[in-house]
């Protein structure tokens, strides 16, 4: 199947839920996506409380300060596998907590 964006949908696909997890503990800068499964395509990230700061690049973010600022709310990040492994992310000033759905595709 060729590389596409992963909000295309294939003929004879539908997209569904192939994993998901809490948001880890980012006391300190950590993988924001550390278990995605391999037929992820994508992840919907819910912010429950406080905001986080993030790094798209594998190095570690510092809070409010280096990287993306997220508020509490519902994000997509639409990203290869591979750099879902590598994003960090570090919570601002109180813990933050969230949830992590990995989406993928699927046969109908």
């Amino acid at each position: 199947m060729p590389s596409r964006s992963a909000r295309e949908i294939f003929e004879g696909y539908k997209w569904e839920q192939v994993g998901g997890e809490a948001m880890p503990s980012l006391a300190s800068a950590a993988l924001l996506f550390p278990n995605p499964p391999d037929d992820a395509r994508f992840a919907i990230l819910t912010i429950r409380t406080n905001g986080i700061t993030v790094q798209f690049d594998g190095s570690d973010p510092t809070a409010s300060d280096v990287g993306t600022d997220y508020a509490p709310g519902t994000y997509e990040f639409d990203f290869s596998l591979d750099k879902l492994k590598i994003i960090k992310a570090i919570q601002q000033a109180a813990t933050a907590t969230g949830y992590i759905a990995y989406m993928g595709l699927k046969w109908e």
